[in-house]
């Protein structure tokens, strides 16, 4: 449900002098789904032999009780989908107004004051929670709603259940307010009296803020139906030493597969201030309508800056030339020639951190382990010598039209360098911190952006226009240092020194062995051993597998009318970069150690790849698709450097391996048309006889086709990302048809 006022009012003062006032306000509440409750994916990934009234158990860690003796109480906790729906909820508010004010006072012709106001505020609360009969709190309870205890002999356990009553809420509430003053001056005049020569100046000054404030956090015991009340005793609850001490001869000993301390109950509050504050000036200057020079400089500063004050300004100058050059005594002669501007732009500019220059620290609720004392740690370590990022850029240009603008279109070429890029670099843990963002390095992008529109048809009753929009980036990181982990080389998110941004590296896959077990270079280059790879580091062993964002995309659109009638498409393509296939299984670590095959669970859907996976002796001749096994086996002793682990524990397993192999990059190129749309608008005639002034007809079709690389298989390349950790169902865009039906009076 939402709700939306506006309110303006443009009121003439003076002859010079004049105001605007606006209000508007908006109100939103939405009901969504509890993490991981979702109607859409229950249907794409659960098998259809499951009955929606049917209860099942779900292989997934649960919480259970470990005794003394060695053994455990384990209960099967059983899912339903319709009563999670029913016993979880997701509920947001979104509350938004906004006041801004102009005044506009023409001092005399040449000179005009502006002065700008205007304020924000958003608030929002969220509440994500289950109650007591969800499966999502009976997998940390340890039993289904009811069953927690069976009688006097286990009692205890009330005690012993990390959560024996109640639920779990996740909440969030947020207020941020920003509000903007801005005071210009413009000075505008023709100096001469054919008006060929012309002068404009502005002077302005500008501050600017943000606060925000807000609490999150974590509670359990929470009983939406008992007045959204919390009810719980984090002291007793699966505390050993206070169950022993109610129950002697329990022979409990510890309650296993919960959620951490912090994890059950935290609190986190926001208060956070950005102020900036802005002098500018512009000078342009233009003679004949052929020929203009542009100048502008300003200073701003942030309170994003400690200690050295000095860094908290930062002054940016920019320059621009323009020549109109079909306005040229000597271009009249190129009658088929409507228009051709040359233009031209440098320029610098500063980008603040988005860091707090001051030292922050958590305050941890649970204990030490060791000392069993409360503690502070380090969330942000203040880096007094932190500058301003700032990028220097070159724009230069040609805009172009011909044969009475049925053809006209520009090109734009860019070279841009950052410097000072701010990142994070590991530092001694002594510091209380394992990293701190520092300026390093920079950062070179440079490309070009085009735009072409052509009419071929144009007459009364027919008319036909094509619009087609390009853009091509390169980047490369120059200088710069970052803590280069597995994650993030295998994603895309590691800054590596010669290399563009987004690129990312995999593990080169050589083929399947006779048992159907993926196979890796050096490591099972050798039949029946295997060696460790010695030289180089892991990102030397690993091979560089392209960027993940698109080098070159665009749109094309095109429009054809005849009469009444308008056919129109629109499209998008992106070239030049990769993706990874969906992983099929996966593999999981087990605290044993042991990497187990993550074999797909009896009530979830499987892909259709495994049908082709390696089943016998002789199939790796034929097929890529590994088998399926009974355990994994840890390389991490292979390889060149374990640090650079995906498990806190410096495993790495060949099936995790296998999905972030080069063997599952492909190429993301592709096509797709947005849409088709066929509209008919009555005519002027017939509008007027019943007094309408339009009322036009549109069917139209979303998502009709893509053309992609083979690769891909009908995996869709827009949701394709390069982590290779979350399965996937592959499923086609939905193609959706409307009509609608648009009059005026």
């Amino acid at each position: 449900m939402r709700q939306t006022i506006n309110f303006s009012v443009d009121a003439k003062l003076r002859d010079n002098l004049r105001t605007k006032f606006q209000f508007s306000a908006s109100q939103s509440e939405t009901n969504a789904y509890y993490t991981g409750v979702n109607p859409e994916d229950y249907a794409l990934n659960t098998s259809r032999i499951l009955g929606p009234d049917e209860w099942y158990i779900i292989n997934e860690a649960k919480a259970y009780f470990q005794l003394d003796d060695g053994s455990a109480i384990r209960r099967d906790i059983r899912y339903n989908f319709l009563n999670e729906l029913e016993h979880t909820g997701n509920e947001n508010k979104n509350t938004k107004f906004q006041i801004t004010g102009n005044l506009i006072w023409n001092i005399t012709p040449e000179i005009k004051y502006e002065l700008t106001t205007a304020f924000t505020r958003n608030s929002s609360e969220a509440n994500v929670w289950a109650d007591d009969h969800s499966y999502a709190v009976s997998k940390i309870r340890g039993a289904n709603y009811g069953e927690l205890v069976t009688g006097e002999s286990d009692s205890w356990l009330t005690l012993a259940s990390v959560l024996p009553y109640g639920g779990i809420l996740n909440y969030n509430s947020t207020n941020q307010q920003s509000y903007t003053v801005r005071n210009q001056l413009n000075y505008g005049k023709l100096l001469d009296r054919e008006g060929d020569h012309a002068l404009n100046v502005a002077l302005g000054h500008e501050v600017r803020g943000n606060s925000y404030i807000g609490q999150s956090g974590v509670e359990y015991g929470y009983m939406p139906n008992r007045g959204k009340s919390v009810d719980y005793n984090y002291s007793q609850q699966a505390n050993k030493y206070y169950v022993l001490s109610i129950y002697k001869d329990c022979n409990y000993r510890e309650t296993a597969n919960v959620p951490a301390y912090n994890d059950r109950h935290s609190t986190t509050l926001t208060d956070q201030i950005e102020n900036y504050m802005s002098f500018y000036a512009t000078l342009g200057y233009s003679y004949a309508s052929k020929y203009t020079l542009s100048f502008s400089f300003r200073q701003d500063a942030s309170n994003k800056f400690g200690q050295n004050t000095n860094n908290r300004f930062n002054p940016v100058l920019s320059a621009g030339v323009r020549w109109n050059v079909s306005e040229e005594n000597f271009m009249r002669q190129f009658g088929w020639l409507s228009n051709l501007t040359l233009k031209a732009s440098y320029g610098s500019q500063g980008k603040a951190p988005d860091i707090s220059p001051y030292l922050i620290t958590n305050f941890n609720i649970a204990p030490d382990i060791l000392t069993g004392d409360q503690f502070l740690s380090i969330k942000n370590l203040p880096n007094k010598d932190l500058k301003w990022e700032k990028t220097k850029s070159f724009n230069g240009g040609i805009e172009l039209s011909i044969l009475n603008d049925r053809i006209y279109g520009s090109i734009d070429f860019y070279y841009k360098k950052t410097v000072d890029a701010i990142t994070y670099v590991n530092i001694p843990i002594e510091n209380g911190t394992p990293n701190m963002a520092i300026n390093n390095g920079s950062i070179i992008n440079k490309g070009y952006d085009v735009s072409l529109t052509v009419i071929p048809i144009q007459t009364k009753d027919m008319r036909w226009s094509i619009n087609a929009t390009s853009g091509f980036n390169r980047n490369e990181v120059k200088d710069n240092e970052d803590n280069a982990t597995l994650e993030k080389i295998t994603n895309g998110s590691v800054i590596i020194d010669g290399f563009a941004l987004n690129s990312f590296w995999s593990f080169p896959y050589i083929g399947l062995s006779d048992q159907g077990v993926p196979k890796f270079a050096i490591i099972d280059q050798t039949p029946g051993t295997k060696t460790r790879v010695e030289s180089g580091t892991l990102l030397d062993y690993m091979i560089y597998s392209g960027v993940k964002d698109p080098v070159f995309s665009g749109g094309l659109s095109t429009s054809f009318r005849y009469k009444q009638f308008t056919l129109s498409a629109s499209f998008n393509f992106q070239l030049g970069h990769h993706k990874r296939l969906n992983p099929f299984m996966r593999s999981q670590a087990t605290s044993g150690g042991i990497g187990q095959l993550r074999i797909p669970d009896p009530e979830k859907n499987a892909s259709k790849e495994l049908n082709k996976r390696w089943r016998q002796p002789g199939d790796e001749k034929y097929t890529n698709i590994p088998a399926i096994l009974s355990s994994d086996e840890n390389l991490a002793n292979y390889l060149p450097d374990n640090s650079l682990s995906l498990s806190n524990n410096g495993e790495i397993y060949r099936y995790q391996m296998y999905n972030l192999s080069d063997l599952r990059v492909v190429k993301a190129n592709h096509l797709r048309c947005n849409n088709i749309c066929l509209t008919y608008a009555l005519p002027r005639d017939i509008l007027d006889q019943i007094r309408l002034s339009n009322l036009t007809f549109a069917l139209t079709v979303t998502d009709p086709f893509v053309i992609k690389s083979k690769g891909l298989g009908k995996q869709d390349p827009e949701t394709l990302s390069t982590d290779a950790t979350t399965i996937i169902p592959v499923v086609d865009r939905q193609r959706k048809f409307s009509l609608s039906i648009s009059l005026g009076f």
